[in-house]
């Protein structure tokens, strides 16, 4: 319970910070100014949200069925190895090249990210679900959400910061808060694979 709970933690604090600074990072990334943030030229900025949205919708529903056939702590696992990938091989290198005129890392970003997260919302209830028997589930659900709130609280505080905190304008002063989501993603996907592994053991090919 205390290790999915902390990898639940992990998970939220990683999970909203794409989504809030995605618009601003396109806005950053092209160097416009605020009054060019309210015209036409920012429109694919906020466009970047509504594509996320839409591959989660997606992710949501293909975590759910692969969750069903291979079990909800195995897709979870994957799901945020998956999250992890999107941010350190997408996200950061986009941030990090300078003078990249080309959106193709930024949109495979979004793309991905938004598909594989969906699980983030949609499979840790259940996971949660898999620890306990039906009565005691909702003392279980309340427990671990009521420390995750806290997660959910500290998230952009904290990525608000790290962008405080870095020295350098435009694109490049988001790197502190991309890693840091995606070393929260790497040790919320250790805490499940520890639970994984605690209760079922190595055997990959039992579902659970």
């Amino acid at each position: 319970m205390a290790a999915t709970t902390a990898g639940v933690l992990l998970t939220d604090l990683a999970y909203f910070i794409p989504i809030t600074y995605a618009p601003s990072y396109y806005i950053d990334r092209q160097r416009l100014s605020h009054e060019e943030a309210l015209t036409g030229s920012a429109a694919f900025a906020y466009q970047l949200l509504a594509i996320l949205n839409a591959a989660s919708c997606v992710g949501r529903y293909v975590a759910g069925d692969l969750a069903d056939r291979f079990g909800r702590y195995n897709t979870m696992i994957v799901s945020l190895f998956l999250c992890t990938v999107s941010v350190l091989c997408f996200w950061l290198p986009d941030i990090l090249v300078p003078n990249l005129d080309n959106y193709a890392l930024l949109v495979v970003f979004v793309l991905l990210f938004g598909f594989v997260s969906g699980s983030n919302v949609s499979l840790t209830p259940i996971c949660l679900g898999q620890l306990c028997e039906t009565p005691e589930y909702g003392r279980y659900y309340a427990s671990c959400f009521t420390v995750v709130a806290f997660g959910v609280l500290a998230s952009i505080p904290i990525a608000g910061s790290l962008l405080d905190a870095v020295e350098a304008t435009g694109k490049e002063r988001y790197w502190g808060a991309a890693l840091f989501t995606g070393l929260s993603y790497v040790a919320s996907c250790l805490c499940f694979v520890w639970v994984r592994i605690k209760v079922k053991g190595w055997n990959w090919r039992t579902k659970w």
